[in-house]
């Protein structure tokens, strides 16, 4: 499984996901490969400034993967902002070990 999270629960059951409103990549398994608090980088990356996910505020996301290099980037930011030229998360994942020819996408709220 490969996973996206917007996370918005205070240490689940891993260190890596020690604090709420974080993004997180998640590979066969629920502890996070890459996480950092939500937010986006203005200005070209000088200034990280935070999304509270709980807000009721629209946000939207960009996941974006590069078979050659293998990395995934996830950036997010307002609905009323362009897209930050520099990602939130960026992590090195062999997508083609974890996809399979088919498979099931979809969206999943829990609260555990």
């Amino acid at each position: 499984m490969f996973v996206v999270e917007f996370d918005t629960v205070n240490g689940y059951n891993s260190n890596a996901d020690y604090k709420g409103n974080h993004m997180g990549i998640n590979v066969n398994g629920m502890k996070s490969v890459a996480t950092e608090p939500a937010g986006y980088y203005k200005d070209g990356g000088a200034n990280n400034k935070e999304i509270p996910l709980e807000s009721g505020q629209p946000i939207q996301a960009w996941i974006d993967y590069d078979g050659e290099s293998q990395l995934v980037n996830v950036t997010i930011a307002p609905i009323s902002e362009a897209k930050p030229v520099m990602p939130l998360l960026s992590e090195k994942v062999k997508l083609t070990s974890i996809l399979l020819e088919d498979m099931y996408a979809g969206f999943l709220a829990a609260t555990g």
